[in-house]
């Protein structure tokens, strides 16, 4: 059973649904970025900081 959704609809899960087919983590994911592992754990949560 896969830990996300087959046909995500927010930004978030599409970004979670793809690293997770990459099968990384989201240290590595956000290290690719060149962010915080918090700013990207947002983005997959939806959350935005202003």
């Amino acid at each position: 059973m896969k830990s996300y959704l087959e046909a995500p609809e927010t930004l978030g899960e599409h970004l979670r649904k793809r690293r997770l087919d990459l099968r990384k983590t989201q240290e590595q994911t956000a290290a690719r970025f060149d962010i915080c592992v918090t700013a990207y754990n947002d983005w997959e949560a939806d959350r935005a900081r202003r």
